[in-house]
């Protein structure tokens, strides 16, 4: 049943929320540089191999968190709506179903098509072996959308900590299991491939004990794939697929970017930005913390159909993500060279890494009202238009304004403008977007 804490306080709940998550996504960044380290010993082609098929296993994951976006917001409803315990539990079944299903599909057409699926990711035939050797790493691509799935679920049971235990837990693993994979075993690439799977699969199967054992969850949770149902599957898919596709645009944006940065300014204007970048990234997951700290609350309050209160969680989190943004474009502003000190010990490169930190600061401000209405749109059963959003701002404003920077030879400084212009625009746009949906909602919209 729905806990009682959320409904007494629902502030109090989401700021309980926020920490945990941010540091699950620190921590969660940190998965990928441990392959990379164990790798980086097996010499240039091995690495340059991982590298290029680390954007098709991003992608896996991202589908992953996708439809967990879904079971998210469903599942939330259903606990909100009278504590809808049955209808809670076939979300989550079938969201294991879809995450077993196109799972599967990913495995099979890695290891049928592995060198045109392998092709598409650029990977030369000097690279070929390196990289068939790392694909193993896709036959656990179920098991990598299932853990997707649980961590929906233990964000959807307000239990975020339980997601930082099991990430940690996750990394854990995987430096033990690649050490006895290239030190004792000495299996190379693919061992590094199937460390990753094992540490996963471990930690699937540990929250699934957690599901099943523990007696203080929202949801009684028990797998019955007799509650499969094509209904339910395409709810969580036109929540997920929107979700997929929103997170894809931008990693398509920021490849035009790079590639306009190094054409203007040269290896050093790239290599600045992409050293700022991290810090900025890193920065931005505060609002997504937040956003994802919203979705389940907020959700539940939609299936109570409780318009007030959606709105003033809304109009919290908003208020405190863009206060906590201007507090870090100061300190970014202050501490820029600092900053650029642990990436490298070059001036010239210090400067230009502290300079782009002090220009893209800016986003931290903007960046919540285009993360967080997305969210709330998200919560009220809008996942496309937040999509169309991003379209609009990815495919229309980003790509225009640095066109337009190109043209008229604007330089390094007028890629940064055009990116800054863009994202101020969308957050207007986004904010009142989300504005005009939570301001026309009627309860008799709000039917299951």
């Amino acid at each position: 049943m729905i806990n009682s804490k959320v409904i007494e306080n629902p502030k109090k709940e989401i700021n309980k929320l926020v920490l945990p998550i941010f540091i699950t996504f620190i921590i969660g960044n940190l998965n990928s540089l441990v392959d990379m380290a164990f790798v980086g010993y097996m010499g240039t082609n091995a690495l340059a191999a991982l590298g290029l098929l680390s954007p098709f296993f991003s992608l896996v994951n991202a589908f992953g968190s996708s439809i967990g976006v879904g079971i998210n917001v469903l599942m939330s409803k259903a606990i909100g709506d009278n504590n809808n315990n049955k209808l809670a539990n076939t979300i989550f079944n079938n969201g294991i179903f879809i995450a077993v299903i196109v799972g599967l599909i990913i495995t099979l057409m890695v290891f049928i098509f592995n060198k045109e699926v392998l092709g598409i990711f650029g990977v030369t035939d000097s690279l070929y072996n390196y990289a068939s050797d790392y694909s193993i790493l896709f036959v656990g691509s179920a098991i990598f959308l299932i853990q997707g799935v649980l961590v929906s679920v233990f964000n959807v049971e307000l239990k975020s900590i339980y997601t930082t235990f099991t990430t940690i837990l996750t990394i854990f693993l995987n430096i033990i299991f690649n050490s006895l994979a290239v030190y004792y075993f000495h299996i190379g690439i693919s061992g590094i491939a199937i460390s990753t799977v094992l540490s996963s699969l471990f930690v699937v199967l540990i929250s699934g004990v957690m599901l099943n054992f523990k007696d203080d969850w929202m949801v009684n949770y028990k797998i019955n794939y007799s509650n499969i149902s094509l209904n339910f599957i395409k709810e969580l898919l036109n929540y997920g697929i929107p979700a997929f596709l929103e997170s894809s645009v931008f990693k398509f944006v920021s490849i035009i970017f790079n590639y306009f940065l190094l054409v203007v300014g040269g290896s050093l204007a790239l290599a600045a930005y992409t050293g700022a970048w991290k810090f900025i990234t890193i920065g931005t997951m505060v609002t997504t913390a937040y956003g994802n700290a919203l979705l389940p609350i907020a959700s539940m309050f939609f299936g109570k159909k409780d318009i007030n209160i959606i709105k003033e969680l809304y109009r919290y989190v908003l208020k405190n993500a863009v206060i906590i943004g201007i507090i870090m474009m100061i300190i970014f502003n202050l501490f820029g060279k600092y900053m650029a000190l642990l990436l490298t010990s070059d001036p010239i490169l210090i400067n230009n890494i502290s300079y782009v930190l002090g220009i893209l600061s800016i986003f931290f401000v903007f960046i919540p009202f285009n993360k967080i209405a997305g969210k709330i749109l998200v919560t009220i059963g809008h996942p496309r238009i937040s999509l169309y959003v991003s379209v609009l701002d990815v495919f229309v404003l980003q790509l225009l304004f640095m066109s337009l920077s190109i043209y008229f030879d604007l330089g390094v400084q007028g890629l940064y403008v055009s990116r800054i212009m863009s994202i101020f625009i969308i957050a207007i746009i986004s904010s009142n977007i989300a504005y005009k949906y939570i301001k026309n909602l009627k309860f008799d919209e709000i039917s299951e």
